[in-house]
């Protein structure tokens, strides 16, 4: 289990911690860009994270990036070669399986992690009014089991 979704769980049912479910550091935070490039997904991430974690009032609505990479960045397919920019892909936005709007709190992680700690009693968090949030991998078999359901 490579996501961090079973260690916030566990800090907040172990420690009642708040945490923040962000961009990864190797993969989001260290693409090739420049923080000038208000376009480049490290620029979005570079600001929407030092947003949530540097402002005292709530950060409010988060825009969705106007584009993502795809695929693996460069640095992972050939280390130690010099790193090339990630293709960037329109993000077509958010999906959102229920309209409307709510109040309550965000709690969730990477969907595939979430069924696997589903298990851990002691971890498993109290869903009534929570707003829940998921992601998935590129490629992910739960996920192509669960839209083909």
């Amino acid at each position: 289990m490579a996501d961090i979704t079973g260690l916030h769980w566990f800090l907040y049912a172990v420690a009642g911690l708040r945490t923040f479910y962000g961009p990864g550091a190797i993969p989001e935070l260290g693409e090739l860009g420049s923080l000038d490039d208000g376009d480049s997904t490290l620029a979005f991430n570079t600001r929407n994270l030092f947003r949530a974690i540097a402002d005292r009032e709530p950060i409010g609505d988060v825009e969705r990036s106007r584009f993502f990479a795809p695929g693996v960045p460069s640095y992972f397919l050939f280390p130690g070669k010099p790193e090339q920019p990630s293709e960037l892909a329109p993000n077509p936005g958010w999906t959102w399986i229920r309209p409307g709007k709510g109040e309550g709190r965000l709690f969730g992680g990477c969907l595939t992690v979430m069924a696997r700690l589903a298990g851990v009693h002691d971890i498993v968090p109290d869903w009534r009014g929570r707003i829940v949030f998921f992601e998935t991998a590129i490629g992910d078999d739960l996920v192509r089991t669960l839209s083909s359901a």
